[in-house]
């Protein structure tokens, strides 16, 4: 039996000592051949993981109450260790942060750095959520692994 298996791990970069972002959690999934068993067909065309796959703990510089005026940028992007250029991988915020509507669409998470979304004082526990599209039959048959960066820039 085959099995084709994606994995990501996450990994965060920090800037000051008093600026801080935590990540807890991974997704790795195994998609078997087996699943296959009609001529033609094809995997499904979108894979989820949970909505709080990983979480993130931020705090910006300097803001140890929710009063605090100081915010900062949750930068995302990926590090490629054997990943296939077929598969794409997005993300999405799966709740709300500061009262702003996030979640409702996916942002495509590429190999350069790009704004993911925003906080305005200490926020724990943000949820993630991953998508992974593009798997199909015709990919080689292997193990597939990029690192999920997330980078805290304060403003």
């Amino acid at each position: 039996m085959k099995h084709l298996i994606l994995i990501f791990s996450l990994l965060l970069f920090q800037f000051s000592f008093s600026q801080k972002i935590i990540t807890t959690g991974g997704w790795t999934d195994t998609f078997n051949a087996s699943s296959i068993n009609i001529a033609g067909k094809d995997y499904d065309a979108n894979y989820l993981s949970a909505t709080n796959q990983t979480t993130i703990d931020a705090q910006p510089k300097g803001s140890g109450k929710r009063n605090s005026n100081k915010s900062a940028e949750i930068h995302i992007h990926k590090t490629d260790i054997d990943w296939h250029p077929d598969l794409k991988l997005e993300a999405k915020v799966t709740s709300q942060i500061h009262g702003n509507q996030t979640g409702t669409n996916f942002q495509d998470i590429t190999d350069f750095e790009r704004f993911f979304f925003e906080i305005n004082y200490k926020v724990d526990n943000i949820p993630i959520q991953y998508r992974i599209t593009g798997l199909s039959v015709t990919l080689p048959v292997k193990n597939y692994t990029t690192e999920v960066v997330y980078t805290i820039f304060d403003n």
